[in-house]
């Protein structure tokens, strides 16, 4: 009987789809073993360095491009060596069976039981401009798998009112108090709206829309009272364009609240606090663990919260306590960390102000680079804030 001799395109193609099955068909195992070595330091390479758009992107292509010598190498192992299936064993199907099997395997040995159900690096895009001008419609970014953000991180999270994907900035955390004074935020008595840029709603009065910059003429919101009454949504820099080309000594926001997404109403003890978007607070915010007295005031802010912590108990709220259980209870404690959010575009996004506190449960991640924009230059864009 005619002895079948392994063909050399058959290992390079092996090793083209799967780095070094081409190997493993040719009986080369140590071979076999250096390169699945040398595939789990690339994937620790990769876990560790991922954060890094270009360090992620370089790791990417070198996982890529090292098929091609690897395929090269068992071609010509193949052509040099006559190499005869020797068994029934010896077959196309075992050895693909083999190769998966350690494929499954590596993340379990890289990443740990827990990876093989949620990748560590995740990605999004975005569909709103709730955030420019840090994010723009059509963006896609990757965000790092994480409940411990901090504050100005932007934060991917499950909405906790209807589950679905959202994304924001962090502007206060567990345990902080949150002030919002004339649309500008402050944590703890520090001002944090320095280190963003961020887009609000202007008045620019007794001029019409052919005389703004056209680079500016997309951020015209509406018109107030007559047409030379313009409202435009701008950055700061923008602002001292709009100054400096129309003579003018300043603008001041706009606090219509009828051309805010606001005029739908605020999360409704912020309402009954007679806060609004520009104007709320102060605002303490629940750290789990942290025990506050229950009166009329904390039961109006955090009553939703204590609701929601304890949906599966019977609770009985009264006029400054509560009963859970049948228990009487005049103090309560935090069972989980909150976060309060607020998005760059701050006069044309649904924040925390609409919808409450974030509890640390719905955080999926935090972002932590842009690797595609329809405007290229700002691809590798990293989102990561150092407050």
């Amino acid at each position: 009987m005619k002895e079948k001799v392994k063909k050399p395109w058959i290992a390079a193609l092996y090793s083209i789809l799967f780095p070094s099955l081409g190997h493993l068909y040719l009986h080369k195992y140590k071979q076999f073993a250096f390169i699945w070595i040398f595939i789990l330091g690339l994937f620790y390479l990769v876990d560790s360095i991922s954060k890094s758009f270009f360090a992620f992107v370089g790791v990417f292509f070198l996982v890529v491009l090292f098929r091609i010598p690897i395929a090269i190498h068992a071609y010509r192992t193949a052509k040099r060596e006559t190499i005869t299936i020797i068994a029934k064993w010896d077959h196309s199907l075992v050895y693909l069976g083999v190769y998966l099997s350690i494929s499954l395997l590596i993340p379990y040995a890289v990443s740990g039981p827990a990876d093989l159900l949620r990748r560590q690096i995740n990605f999004a895009s975005i569909p709103t401009p709730s955030m420019e001008p840090s994010l723009k419609v059509g963006d896609h970014l990757a965000y790092e798998y994480c409940q411990a953000v901090k504050v100005l991180d932007i934060v991917v999270f499950t909405h906790p009112t209807n589950g679905q994907l959202y994304l924001s900035r962090c502007i206060a955390g567990p345990g902080d108090s949150l002030l919002i004074h004339n649309n500008s935020s402050k944590v703890n008595g520090i001002a944090r709206d320095t280190a963003l840029v961020l887009r609000k709603y202007y008045l620019v009065p007794n001029i019409y829309r052919s005389e703004i910059p056209d680079s500016l003429k997309k951020q015209i919101v509406t018109t107030r009272n007559r047409p030379s009454n313009l409202v435009l949504n701008l950055t700061d820099n923008e602002v001292q364009a709009i100054c400096t080309n129309i003579i003018l000594d300043s603008l001041q926001p706009t606090i219509s609240r009828d051309i805010f997404i606001g005029h739908m109403g605020l999360y409704p003890p912020f309402e009954r606090k007679k806060w609004t978007t520009h104007n709320l607070g102060p605002l303490w915010i629940p750290k789990k663990g942290s025990q506050i007295q229950l009166d009329s005031s904390s039961l109006l802010l955090y009553g939703d919260l204590i609701r929601r912590e304890n949906s599966h108990s019977d609770i009985q709220f009264h006029s400054d306590s509560l009963s859970l259980n049948g228990q009487y209870q005049s103090t309560y404690k935090f069972k989980e960390n909150y976060y309060f959010m607020m998005s760059d575009n701050r006069d044309n996004s649904l924040d925390s102000r609409y919808w409450g506190f974030l509890p640390e449960s719905n955080i999926k991640g935090k972002a932590l680079y842009l690797y595609y924009s329809r405007d290229w230059t700002r691809i590798g864009k990293s989102l990561k804030q150092n407050p």
